[in-house]
């Protein structure tokens, strides 16, 4: 079925914004994406060397609001792992790959990373560690002013933080949620082992909703 014929939309039932774990939305990835340019803007640098940073770290951050992934996966990304625009992104924590289709930009910024700067299909598309991953996203965070103080989803007070690659797999499941894409597609892209973990994280389900859902029910 398609999600415009849905009788109830995710987006109907998505928890409200203080109980929804801590995220990045939209506007702030394309804000942070921004800021890259910018940074480097600023310092005058335009080398080769440096245009290659500007691109790998743009890509990062793409990947990591794309696919939801977790941030020692994606580092250990190559083409080989492409099978057309199917990623097969390998999960530490699940021991399995999940495939994820990946947008035509997505893909077309990826092939053309790879002529322009010569990387081969072996090789790394990100060659750099977990720690200097987080190091370039809390350089770029800074730059955008990101809020530090973000409320905590399950206690719900206030824990003084800043943007960490994990916000974006939340932003990227909440991203879908409010364009109406189905609980399942979203938790297989998670890699979730359970659909339970994915509703309990981001929906929630009110009298008002079940009756909505059961209003054509036959039965008797």
């Amino acid at each position: 079925m398609d999600s415009n014929q849905l009788i109830v939309k995710p987006s109907t039932y998505l928890k409200d914004k203080s109980q929804l774990p801590p995220h990045i939305t939209y506007k702030q990835y394309v804000n942070l994406r921004e800021s890259v340019i910018k940074h480097w803007e600023q310092k005058k640098k335009f080398s080769e060397n440096y245009v290659k940073i500007v691109n790998r770290d743009l890509l990062l951050i793409d990947y990591m609001w794309e696919t939801g992934g977790r941030i020692g996966d994606i580092v250990n990304i190559t083409f080989k792992d492409f099978e057309g625009r199917l990623l097969n992104l390998y999960t530490k924590k699940r021991k399995k790959s999940i495939v994820l289709d990946i947008s035509p930009e997505l893909y077309g910024d990826t092939l053309n990373y790879m002529r322009k700067f010569k990387v081969e299909e072996t090789q790394l598309l990100f060659p750099i560690t977990i720690q200097r991953a987080w190091q370039i996203i809390r350089q770029y965070a800074v730059d955008i002013n990101f809020p530090r103080a973000l409320k905590m989803w399950k206690s719900g007070k206030e824990k003084i933080t800043t943007l960490r690659p994990h916000l974006f797999r939340h932003g990227m499941a909440i991203h879908l949620l409010n364009q109406n894409v189905r609980i399942e597609v979203i938790s297989a892209r998670l890699g979730h082992s359970n659909i339970k973990i994915t509703m309990d994280m981001y929906l929630k389900v009110t009298p008002e909703i079940q009756h909505l859902h059961l209003q054509n029910v036959q039965w008797r």
